[in-house]
């Protein structure tokens, strides 16, 4: 109750326009993801009712600090030509959440953007309802993507120097660097501008990465002994290797986390970064 007091204190902010609220450690200095992708909220009326059952069941049995949306979240292209589809499915997606008062931020997936609006339109529909909960941002315009942004976590009751990073990438949905039949990337534009980026901002001891679309190196995941956690079907990888995960190795990053794989939930490390699948 006092966290959603809280939050609900820095949606009033948000809604007189105040910027975004600080996120925190806990005192213990503990911080604890639910990271949740795929749901594919939009298919039929069974499935999305498992899915609010999961996710209640979920997040009361966790209480996240944060929620991270990891792409797909709604099966777009069953509004296609329904204008308002995206947003009555949105809400219900973000129902648990803002019934609970657990803020969160997204990372979109390859469906999400296939509905009556474009990806960025989906971005602005998800400030609108988040009720000053949602901490997704608009990325640049001049690179590729709609939700590329970061963001910082700082030691309890401080806000002087971040304890912790999260990256968050737009995977896009077909075609990579000019190769149409391949799977979404992270544009090279886009690495590009995070490796600048992470030159400037202030280091930290830790950093997470958030993508809908695994990386090619994945697959390198899976060939390694220590590996934990199943295989039920090829990793859908883009055709092209951007130089994202350099690009992150290079940003501190320790841990890159994935959805887009429905019957795959490995995890494992590679050349010193934790690797794995929603």
């Amino acid at each position: 109750m006092e966290r959603r007091a809280l939050w609900l204190a820095y949606g009033l902010l948000y809604w007189l326009g105040g910027c975004h609220a600080a996120v925190h450690f806990s005192m213990d200095g503990k911080f604890k993801i639910a990271f949740i992708t795929d749901l594919h909220y939009g298919e039929d009326a069974t499935s999305d009712s498992k899915n609010d059952q999961v996710q209640m069941t979920l997040l009361k049995a966790e209480d996240p600090d944060l929620v991270v949306f990891g792409g797909d979240m709604v099966s777009g292209w069953m509004g296609a030509s329904k204008k308002g589809w995206l947003k009555a499915h949105w809400r219900r997606l973000t129902t648990p959440v803002r019934s609970l008062g657990i803020p969160y931020a997204i990372t979109l997936g390859n469906h999400d953007g296939e509905s009556f609006m474009s990806r960025r339109g989906v971005l602005a529909a998800d400030k609108q309802l988040g009720q000053g909960l949602s901490l997704t941002r608009h990325g640049p315009k001049n690179i590729t993507g709609a939700a590329n942004y970061y963001l910082d976590i700082y030691p309890f009751a401080s806000t002087a120097q971040p304890a912790a990073r999260l990256w968050f990438f737009d995977s896009m949905a077909k075609g990579c660097e000019g190769v149409k039949r391949s799977w979404g990337c992270v544009g090279a534009d886009t690495v590009a501008w995070a490796t600048s980026l992470a030159k400037r901002l202030p280091p930290v001891p830790t950093a997470v990465a958030f993508v809908h679309i695994p990386l090619p190196e994945i697959i390198e995941v899976w060939k390694s002994p220590s590996t934990k956690g199943r295989r039920g079907e090829e990793s859908a990888c883009p055709l092209v290797n951007t130089g994202l995960f350099r690009a992150l190795q290079g940003a501190e990053v320790g841990a890159i986390w994935s959805g887009h794989d429905h019957n795959i939930d490995y995890f494992g490390v590679f050349q010193g970064v934790l690797m794995g699948y929603g």
